[in-house]
């Protein structure tokens, strides 16, 4: 059976995801078989980075919520059993043909029902794919058309994984292919054509001299290189490289005597450096042995980095549902204390109504505080309407605050070079209580506000202030009027 964590960590993963998606039959089984562990499977998801890598944009945004799931299912202990069960449930026929058969023949494929019900074949036949890797079968085709379909097929996989091919599965599924086109060169002596070629021998020679000049030896990989005119088994990884690089499939190479003679002198090239990356690989190695102590502490470190990142997501997602926790406890709490004020507003409305009437008794209280204020300023600083004209010849600029509307119409007729306040212009500039040289203030008449807002200004720059608490035209000024020829009784009425 496959390794399942070989399949998730391959460049063809999102590939496998929409493969097996496009049957909307097994959504059910992926929907039961996570819901049943739904916390589990979540936590596994979360630890893994899969789905943050951009290859992952192909999956269409349909299907991107059970693509998370089933690859939560598969990453869990439970993977390689539900693997088999997805296909097997949602694929019966092709499972079975391929479990019995002894090889895959893409033309029997075709013939079954279930695969050519499908509306995308290239998905299709990724599900044989996935069949043939699950049960260890490979693929073969017996006619021209399936030969054809077969180079459509890896076409169209190598230009969405658009990434390095992965030479394990290619050498599997090719072996056939790479050992009939050995027999196939190696009848036809290409490989010896090509090394007696004078260009190819003069190349070969300088080769070997620039190795030896740096005391590189390759004879222990490759032997007597001008002896080795044929194809071999280890030329297959090669083959399929080219294969894989070139974008061509087999059959087209053997059909081209050119593209035939270029692949035979990438072969005898790379065999160059096939040997030199073998000894990498073992000096690799001896290194890796020289210092393992601190490799294995630096990837400790770096897993413990790793187990810390993931806490932290766990931790961040916790924080996130406590948040979303603590805002529907706060929801129900305002809830509820809005229910409590209603009934407390109603269980205490009586005491509210009794206390609007205590707030009405504290106004009268408030004027009676006034009166008592305005008793203790009296004395000299009272006056009446007579002193104000007493004061004329020595007052020029007095200001008169307060007073019923007639009252200070009458006096603007006795003294109207003065500045006059009504009782409710409560915007006054104050600035003219301090230009003043006297200040008259009627409080028979005006507003609480402007009383205090008078008083304030006055004690807080000292000010010399008369109160009047009358709104009646004295017989003095009636006399001064009737002198002055200003106005008539009839105009002084109260």
């Amino acid at each position: 059976m496959t390794n399942i964590s070989h399949i998730i960590n391959s460049n063809d993963y999102p590939i496998i995801i929409v493969s097996i998606l496009r049957n909307t039959k097994v959504y059910s089984l992926i929907d039961e078989e996570y819901n049943a562990s739904k916390t589990d499977y979540d936590e596994v998801i979360l630890k893994n980075k899969i789905f943050k890598n951009k290859r992952f944009n192909m999956i269409p945004e349909s299907m991107l919520n059970y693509g998370i799931k089933l690859t939560a299912l598969l990453l869990s202990n439970n993977g390689e059993y539900f693997y088999d069960k997805i296909l097997q449930e949602g694929w019966p026929q092709l499972y079975s043909y391929i479990r019995d058969c002894n090889k895959i023949i893409y033309e029997d494929v075709a013939k079954i029902k279930e695969y050519v019900a499908e509306s995308f074949e290239m998905y299709a036949f990724y599900i044989v794919v996935l069949l043939g890797f699950l049960h260890n079968k490979k693929v073969s085709y017996e006619t021209n058309e399936g030969r054809s379909f077969a180079r459509e097929f890896y076409k169209w996989r190598s230009s969405i994984i658009d990434d390095d091919p992965v030479l394990t599965e290619f050498n599997t599924i090719l072996d056939e292919s790479c050992t009939r086109i050995i027999n196939q060169i190696n009848e036809e002596k290409i490989l010896e054509e090509r090394l007696i070629v004078d260009k190819n021998r003069n190349m070969f020679n300088a080769l070997f001299g620039l190795l030896e000049t740096y005391n590189i030896s390759l004879n222990d990989e490759l032997g007597e290189y001008s002896a080795s005119m044929n194809l071999n088994d280890e030329d297959k990884e090669l083959l399929n490289i080219y294969a894989i690089s070139s974008k061509y499939l087999f059959d087209e190479i053997l059909d081209d005597d050119v593209r035939k003679r270029e692949m035979i002198d990438f072969i005898i090239s790379a065999r160059f450096l096939q040997g030199m990356i073998k000894k990498y690989r073992v000096l690799y190695k001896a290194y890796i042995e020289l210092y393992k102590n601190d490799l294995i502490d630096w990837i400790n470190l770096s897993n413990k980095i790793e187990r810390q990142e993931k806490i932290n997501e766990k931790l961040i997602s916790e924080n996130q549902q406590l948040k979303e926790e603590l805002r529907k406890m706060k929801e129900e709490q305002n809830k509820h204390e809005a229910q409590e004020i209603i009934k407390i507003k109603r269980q205490y409305e009586s005491s509210i109504q009794e206390m609007a009437g205590t707030i009405e008794r504290y106004k009268e209280e408030n004027e009676a505080l006034k009166a008592v204020i305005e008793d203790l300023l009296q004395g000299n600083h009272y006056a009446n309407e007579e002193q104000i004209i007493n004061d004329i010849p020595k007052v020029t600029k007095g200001v008169i605050i307060g007073g019923s509307p007639q009252w200070q119409q009458n006096m603007k007729s006795i003294v109207p070079h003065y500045k006059f306040i009504e009782a409710h212009e409560l915007n006054y500039d104050t600035k003219v209580l301090e230009n003043a040289e006297r200040i008259y203030f009627n409080t028979a008449y005006c507003s609480h506000a402007l009383f205090y807002k008078t008083i304030n200004i006055v004690r807080k720059k000292k000010l010399d202030i008369l109160f009047i608490n009358n709104n009646s035209v004295t017989a003095g000024i009636r006399i001064f009027a009737q002198n002055n020829n200003r106005f008539t009784d009839t105009s002084l009425v109260s």
